[in-house]
């Protein structure tokens, strides 16, 4: 078994806001060079605080040794939990990312059995909620008991309205609400898609990972047949082959991996910013917030979290829905003057938000005091909290 990868503490250069350092322990399923939305904001926010003269270790479920069961992985990180343990009195809070079966659900059950006197705070960051369609009932059981597990932590932090009040709980911790965020110098540039009068197709975009429940096939199923649609396809998975086969006859093309130059010139290049994902393993969509930064319309599933990110200044459409998704699509490439306008009302809507302030809020968050509340540690309540009792 691998030895969890605790990142050396780098030398920060303090920035002009940085306040007392403090020295913080983040523990997730996956960070870069692992390429999701998870793992990036991750990286994002663990190098800011850093660069805030904080002391950020990242503790991963990388390098133990794990095992897949579809969209499943079960990982070993959880066995070395005397390792951790050992080093708690060096930390002064303790960020859990999830949820990731076997690490954020074992990692706050575990810290919960140490007395409040011996362990740091501890923060728990909800990224998403577990639904699979194949194991409908299974992921259901388990996201509610991931939820009662969360109340353990002193304080739960989501990334959007609808998590935020999916996990508030009278009989729970304070959740926090701070939204992931987008480098906006990034897209400060002017975009090279010539304003959108209807003259010519309308280009919509799709980034993320080839995964079944991103909602690829419903987009290609939605632009076929339409030539005033044009999609773009931004990036690689094992369905590769056999998206491509269902686009094919479509006018949607396919650019595989691209750098990061290259991905913004392709935001600055579009009108719309699309993701249909089928279900609730989307829960922000870091590439709605980019698209949006970049000046292009967001379109996306009645899911929570996306829906939130998108609804000011987007389309929303029914999760899986093929036909509403080609509707809302049509009806933009009908009205040029809604797609600019929505665009520039996205480029602005994107300020609030940035990476700095994501940071910053973060910080708060490992600054703050430790809430006044009882310890129930040794308790039989705390144990009966982390049972699921039933299913909403």
């Amino acid at each position: 078994m691998g030895r969890p990868v605790l990142e050396a503490d780098v030398s920060p250069s303090l920035d002009a806001g940085a306040t007392t350092g403090t020295r913080a322990l983040i523990i997730c399923s996956e960070q870069p060079p692992t390429e999701s939305g998870v793992a990036r904001a991750i990286a994002s926010v663990s190098d800011g605080l850093r660069r805030r003269g904080h002391h950020v270790d990242v503790v991963t479920g990388g390098d133990a040794r794990y095992f897949s069961l579809g969209e499943f992985r079960f990982n070993t990180l959880a066995l070395q939990w005397r390792r951790v343990h050992a080093t708690l009195r060096d930390y002064d809070v303790i960020n859990i990312h999830g949820p990731a079966p076997t690490i954020s659900d074992a990692y706050l059950g575990l810290l919960r059995t140490v007395p409040r006197a011996h362990r740091p705070r501890v923060l728990y960051t909800h990224h998403f909620s577990i639904e699979l369609d194949q194991w409908h009932r299974a992921t259901r059981v388990y996201d509610a008991f991931h939820r009662r597990v969360a109340r353990l932590a002193d304080e739960i932090i989501v990334s959007s309205p609808s998590y935020q009040q999916l996990l508030s709980s009278r009989h729970g911790p304070p959740v926090r609400l701070i939204p992931w965020g987008v480098d906006l110098q990034r897209f400060s540039g002017r975009r090279t898609a010539p304003p959108y009068d209807g003259s010519r197709p309308l280009r919509l975009l799709f980034v993320g990972q080839m995964r079944p429940y991103k909602g690829i096939a419903e987009i290609i199923q939605a632009v076929s047949g339409s030539p005033e649609l044009h999609l773009t396809v931004v990036g690689k998975g094992r369905l590769e082959g056999q998206y491509r086969e269902l686009a094919s006859g479509t006018t949607a093309r396919f650019v595989g991996s691209v750098s990061d130059e290259e991905l913004t010139r392709l935001y600055l290049d579009h009108d719309v910013v699309v993701k249909a994902s089928t279900n609730k393993l989307e829960a922000f969509g870091l590439v709605l917030v980019e698209g949006m930064a970049a000046g292009c319309v967001p379109v996306t599933s009645d899911l929570p979290g996306v829906s939130d990110v998108a609804r000011p200044t987007g389309r929303i459409v029914r999760a899986g829905d093929v036909e509403d998704l080609r509707r809302a699509l049509l009806d933009l490439a009908a009205n040029p003057p809604t797609v600019r306008e929505l665009g520039a009302r996205s480029r602005v809507s994107a300020r609030s938000y940035d990476w700095s302030r994501t940071v910053e809020q973060y910080e708060r968050a490992f600054l703050a005091p430790l809430p006044e509340v009882i310890d129930l540690t040794d308790s039989v309540s705390a144990a009966e909290d982390a049972v699921p009792l039933e299913v909403p």
